[in-house]
């Protein structure tokens, strides 16, 4: 792991033990959806990462610090305080340095997930896409990460549906 990103406990133990691991965005829970529905979303995604025999792991810029795999009290903080900033990848530098509570975009969250060596992740949508349910796979050639477009409603009845199976 780099110095510079803080990985939950839990992440890291499935990451050192080849278990499946699914990184979140979190732009869904503080600028997706309305207090307290953002909250209970965000763990209904959770658990249905787990009941698919994956660990979650939400990334947030926490404070200053990107990390990966937010704790059940950090979820709540992010679902509930109000002008949280919104950071896409390009936002890493300013969030880390003004020491701000950042909920993670699609890109943002694909490079902090690679930078953690997770090859998966799930999101709520991008931009206009997501009304689509086509399956459309989208890669960056600079994280070397990939995703697949379902709607919200898909990622929590069925996390598989984001893509690529789990690394065994």
């Amino acid at each position: 792991m780099t110095p510079w990103l803080h990985v939950s406990e839990e992440v890291a133990t499935a990451l050192a033990s080849d278990r499946p691991v699914v990184a979140l965005e979190s732009t869904l829970i503080a600028h997706g959806l309305p207090w307290p529905t953002n909250r209970d979303t965000a763990r209904e995604v959770e658990q249905a990462v787990r009941a698919g025999g994956a660990i979650p792991a939400t990334v947030a810029v926490w404070h200053g610090t990107p990390t990966v795999g937010l704790t059940p009290g950090q979820l709540d903080e992010l679902a509930g305080t109000p002008g949280v900033l919104k950071a896409g990848r390009r936002d890493l530098g300013a969030a880390v340095g003004l020491r701000k509570l950042a909920a993670t975009t699609v890109s943002a969250t694909m490079a902090l997930a690679h930078a953690a060596g997770i090859p998966v992740f799930a999101t709520g949508g991008i931009g206009g896409a997501h009304r689509w349910n086509c399956g459309l796979r989208i890669a960056d050639s600079k994280t070397g990460g990939s995703l697949r477009i379902r709607n919200p409603q898909s990622a929590i009845r069925n996390w598989k549906s984001f893509g690529t199976s789990p690394p065994t």
